[in-house]
Parts: structure tokens; sequence; C-alpha cells
């Protein structure tokens, strides 16, 4: 078959990826602590030495591998943006925005640790400070974060999580810096440590803010606008495969039962 429309079927398969990211970030543009995801592309160029690693890259075609190589793109990462989000007010006391560096961690019913930046948490009927998938809350030991379910007459937070009730302090909630490339996303707006025994430090620069959460940080008109060229991109990629073909099925046409 024409090399061309490999090339133009590549960039239509690495085009219609990048819509589906796109298109996920706008359907979380209101989704607490949501960090957009970012796709990165890689072109493969004639390798003459097969022993060279890149040859055997299973991220490529079988017949690429085999020594047939173009410079069609390739998806290379998908990584995720996480740069600050918007603080928007709740008045909800149990309503935990960060601004700054880190994540708060939450321990699962099979004692999974995870990290988010999704704050917003309620107190259960026995007292743990838990998020919305009835997770508990952990605080800066790794102990789920339980208050008193009686004689509250208030209940605050300082800067540094710091949580007091009636002037007595009672716990800290958790904010922790692990290695941004050691994440493994996991949906829910969690993430996981690739090594489940890693110990990620406590962040220092960070602030936590009593009554808000951090929105989404999905610049709308950007990715309407990514997604309008990705389309025309898509659209280009098809007109150069119908072209190829038109031109193939024309010349064996032409040339099929020809005498020479």
């Amino acid at each position: 078959m024409n090399h061309g429309i490999y090339t133009g079927a590549a960039g239509a398969i690495a085009n219609d990826k990048k819509f589906d990211i796109i298109s996920n970030n706008l359907a979380n543009v209101n989704t607490t602590g949501f960090k957009k995801q970012l796709i990165s592309f890689a072109d493969m160029l004639p390798l003459p030495d097969k022993t060279n690693p890149a040859v055997t890259d299973e991220r490529l075609p079988e017949n690429f591998r085999k020594g047939v190589f173009n410079t069609s793109p390739f998806v290379d990462k998908v990584k995720t943006d996480f740069t600050q989000g918007y603080l928007k007010q709740t008045g909800n006391q149990f309503d935990l925005a960060i601004s700054g560096e880190g994540f708060f961690m939450v321990k699962d019913a099979k004692g999974n640790v995870k990290y988010t930046r999704d704050g917003s948490f309620t107190m259960n009927n026995n007292g743990f400070l838990v998020n919305k998938n009835g997770e508990q809350v952990l605080d800066n030991k790794y102990n789920p974060i339980q208050l008193p379910t009686s004689d509250v007459k208030f209940l605050n937070m300082d800067e540094q999580g710091n949580i007091y009730i009636n002037d007595a302090y009672v716990a800290k909630v958790a904010v922790m810096a692990p290695d941004k490339e050691m994440l493994n996303r996991i949906g829910e707006n969690e993430y996981m440590l690739k090594n489940k025994n890693a110990k990620p430090r406590e962040s220092e620069n960070y602030s936590v803010e009593q009554g808000y959460l951090e929105g989404s940080n999905v610049n709308i008109v950007k990715e309407m606008t990514s997604m309008i060229e990705i389309m025309r991109l898509f659209q280009a990629n098809q007109k150069v495969i119908t072209t190829i073909d038109s031109q193939l099925n024309q010349k064996a046409v032409n040339d099929v039962g020809r005498v020479i």
C-alpha cells in the first residue's frame, strides 16, 4: 500500500487521541480539583541501524519494527498538568483547598493511600473526616482524622491544616508533596504512587484555605480552540487518504490490462 496512506492514517489516529484528551478536559471543566491532561507526539525517523533499541519499541506498528520506518507521528506521552486551579468560596467548614504545592491524603476501605486536590470533605456518623467516596482523610502521621461528634461549638483550621475544635487542637490534615512523576492517575480525581511503599515528604510551600474548593485548571477557551484545530487536522488527514486512494484506483483502471 502507498506509504502516504499510512502517514495520513497515522496522523488521523494521533489527532483522534488528542481529541479524546481535550474532550475529557472539557467534560471536567467544573470538576473540583481536576487537573487537565496534555498529550505529546514523537516522529519515528528512518533508522538504518537495526541494533538501535528504538527499532524494538512496541509502541510502533509491527511492520515498522521489522525495518519499514516512516515519519508518521505517534503518541509519546500523556501527562497531567498540575498547575493551580482557581479557588472558589463555599462557606462549608469541611471544604478545604490547597493554595500551592501538595495533595491531601485519603485511605480507602482496602487500605490504599491515595492523593487528591479535591478537598470537598464531610464528617460521617462516626466523626471521621471523609471525601465523597467515603474514604478517610489522613493526618500527617497517616492516621484517619476523627472529630468529636458532640459539644462542638465551632471548628476552625489554620493555614497549615491544623484543626481546632472549641479552640483545642485535634489533628493536622496532611498536605504531602510526592514526586509528580511517580504518580499514577487512577480516576475520581485521585492518584496513587507507583511505589506503594514510598513515603513522600510533607509539603512546605502551601496554605490550606477552609471554606474554599479548588476549581479545575482547564481553560475552556484554549481547549475549544485546540479542539477546532484538531478537527481541521483530522479532516486534512482524511483528505490525504481519500486523495491518494482515488489516485491509486484511477491508476489501476488505466494500467490494469495494458499491453506492454
